[in-house]
């Protein structure tokens, strides 16, 4: 079987007739990694001022795409927008198709980041519970380097009374607090209250310190309210303010994510954000979706700033376990 590549044009033209997500699971398996970021981050000036897109697919002879590859080039190398990239593969290949459409897939990557400051592609892998695959195979007859990331997933599964006791001891009370003292209202496709989430945009940029999105970037979130993906959670305190903290959840396929979440900063003796959280996973698990991820939790010594190690120690009290999901960084130093 002849493989060639399609470059970032011709991949386009592919996209602009839709693809099929049964076909592609990853393509838009979960948020963070399928079309919610595709669209948002390229609205994100300081990743557009340093990521060129780059993405490619690998088509069979007769046109026929067996992988897609979003990703983009800086001066760190190849990822996409600094995350790992997902290759979509095509569902159902013949094992010998699958390993050489990842193979030539992976060529390319490299080939892409023999041409960066930093020589390397940046890939995620599979999760530690799923059996090892064709993509991991490949990564490691090329020696490429394994890390982990480390995500706070909820099973949605198992219904509320399980959410709660999966809890972190000492955010039950919490919870239960901002039951009593919050009125929730909801921005979705049933209510698409477009003047209430105007009013979250406005929060956002106020809590923010000024930070300012175009408003491009909002039309992401507003769109994935408008298919029935998105759903924003608006809180007031009874005899209070009447926004005090907002929470956005987006799904793709069974699993939603929280994408955002802003709190009154003057209010940060009492715990605004508990409930909310845990009610937007309440609300995804009955809308059929499984597994609710809050993010990535950052480790201790890893170098991050000590607020992202604080963020991923709340997101982590929401969940009885966490998710572990293999990276690959290939290294391809020039030719010598």
């Amino acid at each position: 079987m002849t493989l060639r590549l399609l470059d970032t044009e011709e991949l386009n033209r592919h996209l602009s007739r839709g693809v099929d997500a049964a076909a592609f699971p990853a393509w838009d398996g979960h948020p963070l990694f399928g079309a919610f970021t595709r669209a948002l981050y390229p609205n994100v000036a300081k990743l557009v001022e340093r990521h060129r897109i780059c993405s490619f697919a690998v088509a069979d002879g007769d046109d026929r795409l067996l992988a897609i590859v979003p990703c983009t080039a800086s001066e760190d190398g190849i990822t996409h927008y600094g995350l790992p990239i997902v290759p979509a593969i095509a569902r159902d290949l013949a094992p010998k198709v699958e390993r050489r459409a990842v193979a030539c897939a992976l060529d390319h990557l490299e080939a892409l980041a023999r041409t960066r400051p930093t020589p390397s592609a940046f890939v995620l892998g599979r999760t530690t519970a799923d059996a090892p695959d064709a993509l991991e195979d490949a990564c490691l007859a090329r020696l490429a380097r394994p890390g982990v990331r480390i995500h706070a997933v909820a099973d949605l599964g198992d219904g509320e009374e399980a959410l709660h006791r999966g809890l972190r001891k000492s955010f039950r009370s919490l919870v239960n607090w901002g039951r009593d003292n919050l009125l929730m209202t909801y921005v979705n496709a049933d209510t698409p209250d477009r003047t209430a989430f105007d009013a979250f945009c406005a929060f956002h940029a106020r809590v923010s310190g000024g930070q300012t999105y175009p408003d491009s970037y909002w039309e992401v979130f507003w769109n994935a309210i408008a298919a029935g993906n998105g759903e924003l959670s608006l809180a007031a305190l009874k005899d209070g303010p009447p926004l005090v903290c907002a929470t956005y959840s987006v799904s793709a396929g069974k699993t939603g994510y929280y994408a955002s979440g802003v709190y009154d900063r003057d209010l940060f003796d009492k715990p605004l954000a508990h409930f909310p959280v845990f009610d937007a996973m309440v609300r995804a698990a009955r809308r059929g979706i499984g597994a609710y991820d809050l993010g990535e939790i950052v480790p201790r010594g890893a170098g991050a700033p000590d607020k992202d190690v604080r963020i991923g120690f709340f997101k982590k009290g929401f969940v009885a376990r966490c998710r572990l999901t293999l990276t690959w960084t290939l290294h391809a130093p020039p030719p010598s």
